[in-house]
C-alpha cells in the first residue's frame, strides 16, 4: 500500500526564461540555469527543444511570442499555469528573451516535470514524483510523458481516494473502476474527508451502491437453510448456519466492525474481515461460545456462503454504467465543479 499522493501546497512562484542563444543561431531557444534567489523564488533555464519536440501546445506557444508563426487564440491559454512574465522584451525575433511566470505550480512540480523529461539512464522516476509529472504532462500535452506516467503508477496499489482525485485531475478514465468499487463493497462507510474530497455527486452514487450490497448481504440471513438447494447452502450444517447468520448479523448492522483497524493496519474493513471478527467474538463470549463446527470453518465454505464475489460484479456493472453514460462528468480537473 502506498502512500497518499503529494499535495501541492508550496504558494511560492518560479520563472522559467526562454531566449536565443546568441552564440548558436541555428538553435534560436536555448535555455540557461539560474540559481535559486535568496526569497525562494527560483528560475529555471534549460534547452528549449526539451519541451517543444514533445508538445505541440508549447511549441506553437514558442513560435508565436518568437513571431514565427502567430496562432488565434492566443496558444498560452492552452497552457493552465504558464503566464507571460510582466516584465519581458516587447521585441520578437532571434536574441529575445522570453519569461514565463508558474502559477500554481511548485517548484517540485516543475522539477518533476524536468525529471521526466530527462530521464537518467536505468533509473525509475520515484513514485512522489510521478503524481505531479502526470498532471503536468497532461495540462501541458507531453504525449509520450503522460503514457508513460500512466503505465508506471498503474503498477502502484493506491488508496481508493488518492487513485480517484488523481484520475480526475489527469483525466484517466481507467482508474476511476476499481477505487469506487472498493468504496462500494467494503465495511467502513465513508468518512467526512472523502465524502468532501470525493463532491455530492460521487457520494450519492456510492451510497446507492452500498445499498445494493447491503441488500442482498441481509438476504443471506433471512435466505434458505442447508439442505434446500444443492448449491453453497450446503456447506453448513444447520447448527453452524444459524452460528454463521448470526455473526453476519452483527458484522452487517455493529459499528465496531465497520471501523478501520489500528493504524498501522489496513485503513479499510472488508466484509470477510468483519465476518471473521464477529465469529472470532462469538466464539469467546462467556456463557454463549457458538462457533463452526470444525468442518464448517473451512475458509472456502464461509466464502462460498457469503458469496462476495457477487457484490463485486453487480457494483462493477453498476459504476461502468454510471461512468460510461458520462465520462466527462467522472473524470474532469480540479477546477470543475465537483471538489478534488
Amino acid at each position: 500500500m502506498t502512500s497518499d499522493p503529494p499535495q501541492s501546497t508550496d504558494d511560492s512562484w518560479a520563472d522559467a526564461e526562454f531566449f536565443s542563444d546568441e552564440d548558436s543561431p541555428t538553435n534560436p531557444q536555448g535555455w540557461r540555469t539560474f540559481n535559486e534567489s535568496e526569497d525562494g523564488q527560483r528560475t529555471w533555464a534549460e534547452p528549449a527543444t526539451l519541451f517543444t519536440e514533445d508538445s505541440p501546445l508549447f511549441k506553437n506557444l514558442i513560435e508565436h511570442d518568437r513571431g514565427v508563426e502567430f496562432f488565434d487564440p492566443d496558444p498560452i491559454r492552452n497552457l493552465p499555469g504558464l503566464k507571460r512574465h510582466p516584465i519581458r522584451n516587447s521585441n520578437k525575433g532571434l536574441g529575445e528573451r522570453l519569461k514565463y511566470k508558474l502559477e500554481g505550480v511548485t517548484p517540485f512540480d516543475f522539477d518533476s516535470l524536468l525529471a521526466g523529461l530527462r530521464p537518467k539512464l536505468g533509473q525509475e522516476i520515484p513514485y512522489e514524483r510521478l503524481c505531479p509529472l502526470l498532471v503536468l504532462a497532461t495540462d501541458w500535452g507531453f504525449d509520450s510523458i503522460r503514457k508513460y506516467t500512466i503505465t508506471a503508477l498503474s503498477k502502484h496499489e493506491d488508496l481508493p481516494i488518492p487513485r480517484i482525485l488523481l484520475a480526475r485531475r489527469a483525466r484517466v478514465s481507467e482508474w476511476l473502476l476499481d477505487p469506487y468499487v472498493t468504496l462500494s463493497t467494503r465495511m467502513t462507510p465513508l468518512s467526512k474527508y472523502e465524502a468532501k474530497a470525493l463532491g455530492i455527486d460521487s457520494v450519492l452514487k456510492i451510497s446507492d451502491a452500498r445499498a445494493k450490497v447491503l441488500e442482498r448481504r441481509l438476504s443471506l440471513i433471512a435466505g434458505p437453510r442447508p439442505g434446500t438447494f444443492l448449491n453453497r447452502w450446503t456447506f453448513f450444517h444447520s447448527n453452524c448456519w444459524m452460528v454463521a447468520s448470526a455473526a453476519w448479523r452483527k458484522a452487517l448492522t455493529e459499528n465496531k466492525y465497520h471501523q478501520p483497524p489500528r493504524r498501522k493496519g489496513p485503513r479499510t474493513t472488508t466484509a470477510m474481515q468483519a465476518m471473521q471478527a464477529a465469529l472470532q467474538d462469538q466464539a469467546q463470549k462467556p456463557g454463549d461460545a457458538r462457533q463452526l463446527c470444525a468442518g464448517c470453518q473451512a475458509t472456502n465454505g464461509l466464502a462460498e456462503w457469503l458469496n462476495l464475489s457477487a457484490d463485486d460484479v453487480s457494483v462493477r456493472r453498476f459504476w461502468k454504467a454510471t461512468i460510461g453514460s458520462d465520462v466527462e462528468t467522472w473524470v474532469k480537473s480540479s477546477n470543475t465543479r465537483e471538489t478534488t
